[in-house]
């Protein structure tokens, strides 16, 4: 990087072999003429260079120079990469994290659907176990209420109601 004022010359420079030393390059004259920021690439020692010139003020407000930062184009282009091959690396562990927790979740639910089914299916069976005797003629037949509140009392109605049909025919 360095600094410029307006005439041209070098203040400061990164390489101090180069400072206060007049630069009349096409890069450097492009650089004077900018108002404000502005992103430039440039050739410098053969190499593809980003430049980032931003315009220095006086405390009068007037333009006293330019202060000009430049990165090589190899150096932003490879670590960018590398960057971007990070960003990669980590997208496919967040990934792989969130496969992983879907498919444990997937099997959870499926164990607690399993274990659950069976608290639904067991009075369920009780009851038409109990309705298919009764089909058959054996009309006094009763089932032991059992799972939650709601079977039970159903069970508790099939024995009221085997109780009262038996009494009807016997």
């Amino acid at each position: 990087g360095m600094v410029v004022d307006k005439s041209g010359m070098v203040v400061v420079h990164s390489d101090p072999s180069k400072a206060y030393q007049k630069d009349e390059s096409p890069e450097a004259l492009n650089a004077l003429a900018v108002e404000g920021v502005r992103r430039q690439d440039i050739q410098a020692d053969g190499k593809s260079v980003m430049e980032v010139v931003a315009v220095i003020k006086a405390a009068d407000e007037k333009k006293w120079g330019v202060l000009r930062l430049g990165m090589s184009r190899e150096a932003l282009d490879s670590a960018i990469e590398i960057r971007r091959s990070e960003m990669s690396q980590k997208l496919d562990s967040e990934i792989r994290l969130a496969l992983m927790t879907a498919i444990v979740l997937a099997l959870l639910a499926s164990l607690l659907g399993y274990l659950f089914s069976g608290r639904l299916t067991g009075p369920l069976n009780k009851l038409m176990s109990g309705v298919e005797k009764v089909r058959q003629g054996e009309l006094d037949t009763h089932i032991e209420p059992g799972g939650t509140y709601e079977f039970r009392t159903l069970g508790q109605a099939f024995n009221a109601m085997t109780d009262a049909v038996s009494k009807c025919f016997a």
